[in-house]
């Protein structure tokens, strides 16, 4: 399945569509990115966060997962996925950060499509931040002061992103 397949089939599931759904997935990743879009970065910290969507690369990490949860929504391995499944059938690490971003973006919506909570349907752009913070960063507790602090810099990501000049990777991805 190609990525736009996938994505039309989600925006359904989810009852929205491909635009909207790649708006969300942009602004995610703008924030996840550091706001450089940079398909190949590396978490500024040193820690496991890769790609587009900062996922853990690490045995049972976040890129593992979504990796999986992706094989599980195709039902099939992607060949370009392939090198990464061991003689179990699953990815036990992955560096998201090597991967394309139609690539990193397939693991994404994967990832929320076998996601045991989430769900895109209903998510608008103003209730993205709250829907960041508890499945994709998902680092504290809703309402705890950590959670808020974080909840607030996704949102000044936002801002910054409505309010300064464009790049010309941004106005492609359509912000």
């Amino acid at each position: 399945m190609s990525y736009n397949e996938l994505l039309s089939q989600l925006a359904q599931r989810w009852e929205t569509t491909p635009e909207h759904l790649e708006n969300l997935m942009n602004k995610i990743a703008y924030h996840e990115s550091g706001m450089t879009m940079d398909p190949t970065i590396k978490q500024y910290s040193g820690g496991p966060g890769r790609g587009l969507f900062q996922f853990e690369e690490g045995e049972g990490q976040g890129g593992a997962t979504a990796a999986n949860r992706l094989i599980t929504t195709l039902g099939e391995t992607p060949d370009w996925l392939a090198p990464h499944v061991d003689a179990s059938g699953r990815v036990m690490s992955i560096d998201a950060s090597i991967l394309t971003p139609e690539q990193q973006r397939m693991m994404f919506l994967g990832n929320y499509r076998q996601h045991p909570e989430a769900s895109f349907k209903g998510v608008t752009v103003e209730n993205l931040p709250q829907f960041w913070g508890k499945y994709h960063w998902a680092g504290d507790v809703p309402g705890s002061e950590k959670y808020n602090k974080k909840i607030n810099s996704f949102i000044d990501t936002q801002n910054y992103l409505q309010t300064k000049e464009k790049t010309a990777e941004e106005k492609a991805f359509g912000f």
